[in-house]
């Protein structure tokens, strides 16, 4: 049996956690705890399929408060707003990331700051001027296509062009493009094709290829092989493009699809 979804973050910063990706990383969650939003419903995602409903977020001084408490003296080697969900739905977004600056710059200067989000926000201009402040906007594009982008991603209300859109506006972002089989695959030489498509349109300026690590809200969900994650990134360098594969830790615990 594959291993289940982890519990929703219960508190406004959670870490330092190990992250494949990113070290020790101090993780930021502007959403508010034990709720899920998130314009997307990815099959992969680590958290429960349940989510609450859209109320008040957590008010920017708290946030900022707990993340100067959890800093220093910390070890973070980095500091990366996620959460439970899209953390670029708070409303004080672009206030939040200038206040996390702040902070990194004085508890923790070597520190990156990090954003993970699914880019469904692109479009909007305080959001794209929040992503300024941060060392390392890290985007999800795990299709090249729009059925692909429904079947992995389950957006609301979020088409593909808009997406893309988003993404070839802004000139320095790291792409996150996760790769699952199963039930529902991206992984097929055909979606491929598609979605390396894309990614020569956006040039991102790195892209971290990656598969299923933890435990999904959908069931049946597995992680693809680490020689084929490393294909994939072997096929960006040809383009010119700087990436590389992070492959599940822990392939037996879930049971790797072959492609």
């Amino acid at each position: 049996m594959s291993p289940a979804p982890i519990p929703l973050q219960s508190a406004l910063v959670y870490g330092p956690v190990d992250s494949r990706r990113l070290g020790r990383s101090l993780g930021v969650n502007p959403l508010g705890a034990g709720r899920k939003l998130c314009n997307m419903s990815c099959i992969y995602c680590q958290y429960p399929e349940e989510e609450g409903e859209a109320g008040s977020f957590p008010d920017l001084a708290a946030v900022l408060d707990a993340v100067e408490r959890a800093l220093p003296g910390s070890g973070a080697e980095a500091v990366t707003v996620a959460g439970n969900g899209e953390p670029t739905l708070h409303p004080a977004f672009l206030d939040l990331a200038r206040g996390l600056a702040r902070l990194r710059d004085r508890y923790a200067p070597g520190a990156p700051l990090c954003l993970l989000t699914n880019g469904s926000r692109l479009d909007q201009a305080e959001v794209r001027a929040a992503l300024d402040g941060f060392d390392r906007p890290i985007v999800k594009l795990d299709a090249g296509d729009p059925r692909t982008l429904h079947a992995i991603n389950r957006p609301r209300g979020i088409d593909l062009e808009r997406l893309l859109a988003g993404l070839v506006a802004l000139p320095r972002l790291e792409l996150q493009s996760m790769f699952v089989g199963g039930a529902v695959s991206n992984a097929t030489p055909d979606r491929v094709a598609r979605w390396i498509e894309a990614v020569r349109l956006v040039r991102p300026r790195f892209v971290q290829v990656t598969t299923v690590d933890r435990g999904t809200c959908v069931a049946g969900v597995r992680p693809v092989p680490a020689e084929y994650l490393e294909t994939l990134a072997g096929l960006l360098r040809a383009e010119g493009i700087e990436a590389e594969a992070y492959p599940c830790r822990d392939e037996g615990a879930f049971g790797v699809t072959e492609v």
